[in-house]
């Protein structure tokens, strides 16, 4: 978990008093009836290996938590009440999920089953993390193993990793999102992995 909030960014984050405010989607609205939630996504979002990022890339991450193939174990918890998803698990068919990006990918459309009333809270769990499309289907599940392939979106990213000892991580240059700039005051953080 720390090293998911730490490398990636959802739409939404929870900020130092625990409220839910904008991440990389820079606002959002949310229909009377509670079922339409549409957001905005921030401008020069990127990758940390500088392509670019927008609301393409959560549409395919949240269509890829669902995958009866990818058997996320939280996909049922984050998106079991989005319109479609007993469609998914009955047919496999990830299409099948109401969440849409727009042709310009500047906003993501959800469309809920039924309204929830923390649905917020759950578009900035880390599982909602995104993942770059290329990257997943250019190197499997390998992906998530090397700093070479481990493309993320957060404040940081990973320069060293040394199985069963550390992962080394320095700011993203570039970064663009929810957080201050200015309080991310490290150039460089590490992790020790302590098996014990």
């Amino acid at each position: 978990g720390n090293m998911l909030i730490t490398l990636f960014e959802t739409l939404l984050i929870v900020d130092e008093g625990g409220n839910c405010v904008p991440g990389q989607a820079e606002s959002y609205t949310v229909s009377e009836d509670g079922l339409t939630w549409v957001l905005t996504m921030r401008d020069g979002l990127k990758w940390s290996d500088g392509t670019e990022l927008n609301a393409k890339d959560f549409e395919y991450t949240f269509k890829r938590i669902v995958d009866p193939v990818v058997a996320a174990p939280y996909g049922e918890t984050v998106l079991g009440m989005v319109d479609g998803y007993d469609k998914v698990v009955e047919t496999g068919d990830t299409e099948n999920l109401n969440v849409k990006a727009s042709e310009d990918g500047k906003t993501l459309t959800i469309v809920l089953s039924y309204p929830c009333s923390y649905f917020d809270k759950l578009l900035a769990f880390g599982t909602m993390s995104p993942v770059q499309q290329a990257t997943v289907e250019a190197n499997g599940d390998g992906w998530a193993v090397a700093p070479e392939t481990y493309v993320c979106n957060g404040p940081y990213m990973i320069s060293e990793w040394v199985p069963g000892e550390r992962i080394v991580c320095k700011k993203n240059p570039n970064y663009v999102g929810g957080w201050d700039t200015e309080k991310i005051v490290t150039d460089q953080l590490t992790f020790l992995l302590l098996e014990d």
